[in-house]
């Protein structure tokens, strides 16, 4: 039915941003099979889907930040930032929550840690759209690539 064919669509996008081997899928998630994140979280997530992963090897991510917004925080992609505005569009970053976007830092997450992830939605007249990751635990600065 129409619940199966959203599932397969939110997979699709997910999977071709996945580095293959890195992470497990532990459960998909959607309005209809709500996940464990609280509504606010799961709906910067398109359409409130997405997977729960796990990685299985060491696992690299980036994030942009700047203005008021720190260097570690709950907020990543797989896919290596080219700049600003292209980040601000793929992520729907609200310019009023503070984020420039103009550094950049990437880490790499160790085997063993859960995170979410899924396709940016759509705030703010933003369109989103690019991979977005959520990682529920505190993000240890010794994860820092640089």
């Amino acid at each position: 039915g129409v619940a199966k064919g959203s599932v397969r669509l939110a997979s699709r996008q997910v999977d071709k941003f996945r580095v293959k081997g890195t992470t497990v899928v532990v459960a998909e998630y959607n309005p209809l099979n709500k996940g464990p994140l609280i509504e606010q979280i799961a709906g910067t997530f398109r359409s409130s889907s997405y997977k729960e992963n796990i990685t299985t090897m060491p696992t690299t991510l980036y994030r942009v930040y700047g203005g008021t917004s720190g260097k570690l925080g709950a907020y990543w992609t797989r896919v290596k930032p080219t700049g600003p505005i292209q980040s601000a569009i793929d992520s729907a970053l609200d310019p009023k929550w503070g984020n420039t976007a103009t550094k950049i830092v990437e880490i790499k997450i160790p085997a063993g840690v859960k995170f979410y992830e899924g396709t940016a939605a759509q705030q703010s007249g933003l369109v989103g759209g690019g991979n977005q990751i959520y990682i529920p635990t505190k993000v240890d600065s010794s994860w820092i690539v640089k």
